[in-house]
Order: structure tokens, then C-alpha cells, then sequence
């Protein structure tokens, strides 16, 4: 089950023992009144019990009701999961198209936009063994700045070394750096699936995406 935590069994039992609770007290109450009517001799014009069978009806109900509140809360999966290791993607070629520019240094993302994106990828740099990684850092100008590589450890110290100062010029050229990234995917000897993606703020845009390229295109804004 997705949602099996502590929290939940607490909330179910909680559910459960005030419906008990709520049953005992009803059916208490239905007997007391029961033994009232016979010791003093009163007839059903004067005190009437509700039909049985619908007080059972009404029981069975919020039952149903608190056993579907249960199962809406434990968020079960009949899914079976697969291996971690089966869920790891190889034989990729895939391209970091990186937002260097200065409007990447915002701190509306914290740290900034920049550091969150680093922060994200080297987390999941381990599920990434087996392809190959590259970086093309822009901003109103390109440059390849990490080359296609396999080496995750090499790839890693490429992410940490990152900056808005990179390259100096102000502005965010995507159309120079979508020519430049074709021109990487399609220099490749080994035919591999390849997968471009694109890093940017969106700030500061100029002449649009430009070229296409033949990758399978993410947008991490």
C-alpha cells in the first residue's frame, strides 16, 4: 500500500472505536428503553422504538461508509513494484541544455534557480549510470561545456562548478544553443536514444526555440 504509515492505522482505529462506541451507546439506549416500557406498562402510543431491522440497515451502512473512509485513507496498490534497478534507464545520450544567465541567480527558488537545479540532478545522478551526459551552458551566447560523457564522477564535478558567470553576456539565446545541441546529438557515432533537456527560467528570451532537434525534448523550468 502507497500511504501505509503510522498516521493513518491511527486515524482508522480512531474511526472504529468511536463507532463502536456510537453502536454500544444506540443499542444501550434501545434496551434501557426496552426494560423502562415492560416495568411500567407502556404501550408504543406513548414511547416507540424505531423498526430493528432498520436500525440494522442504518449500522450496516456507516459501516460501509467507515470501511471505504479506510480504504481511502491507506491508498492501496495492487500493483506489484518493480526492481528499482529495472526502473534505471541505460544506453541514453543525454543533453543538459543549461540557463546560465544572470536571471537564473533569482532567489524566488532557494537557494537560487540555478542551485536548485543542481541540488535536483546530482540526486538522481546514480540512477543515470549507463548513459552518457553532456552540458551545454547558455545565455546569450553557447558553449559545450561538459562533453558527452560516461563518467558520472567527472559529470558531477561538471554540475558543482556551475554558475551564472559563466558567460558574461546579459540575455538568453535558446535558438543558439538548440543549433548547438543538434549539432552534438547528431555528431554521435553510436546510434543511441538521445533526450535533450532543457533548463531555463524562460526570462529574457530571444528569437524563440529556433532549430529542432532529433531528441526526445524535456522543458525543467
Amino acid at each position: 500500500m502507497k500511504d501505509f504509515n503510522v498516521l493513518n492505522i491511527i486515524i482508522i482505529l480512531l474511526f472504529f472505536f468511536t463507532f463502536s462506541i456510537y453502536i454500544y451507546k444506540k443499542i444501550t439506549q434501545r434496551l434501557e428503553l426496552q426494560v423502562f416500557r415492560e416495568v411500567y406498562k407502556i404501550n408504543d402510543d406513548l414511547i416507540s422504538l424505531p423498526n430493528e431491522k432498520i436500525l440494522i440497515l442504518r449500522y450496516i451502512i456507516n459501516f460501509l461508509v467507515l470501511i471505504f473512509l479506510a480504504i481511502s485513507l491507506l491508498n492501496p496498490s495492487f500493483q506489484t513494484d518493480e526492481n528499482p534497478e529495472e526502473k534505471i534507464v541505460s544506453g541514453v545520450d543525454i543533453v543538459f541544455l543549461v540557463d546560465v544567465s544572470l536571471s537564473m541567480n533569482s532567489v524566488d527558488t532557494i537557494p537560487t534557480r540555478l542551485d536548485k537545479f543542481k541540488e535536483s540532478i546530482l540526486k538522481i545522478l546514480p540512477n543515470l549510470n549507463g548513459n552518457r551526459l553532456g552540458i551545454i551552458a547558455f545565455a546569450n551566447t553557447t558553449f559545450l561545456y561538459c562533453p558527452m560523457t560516461s563518467d558520472i564522477s567527472a559529470f558531477t564535478d561538471y554540475i558543482k562548478g556551475m554558475d551564472v558567470n559563466m558567460i558574461p553576456n546579459a540575455g538568453t539565446n535558446i535558438s543558439k544553443a538548440m543549433t548547438k545541441a543538434d549539432e552534438i546529438l547528431k555528431s554521435s557515432k553510436i546510434k543511441r536514444n538521445k533526450i535533450l533537456v532543457i533548463v531555463t527560467d524562460g526570462e529574457d528570451m530571444k528569437g524563440g526555440f529556433g532549430s529542432k532537434v532529433e531528441a526526445e525534448v524535456l522543458i525543467w523550468g
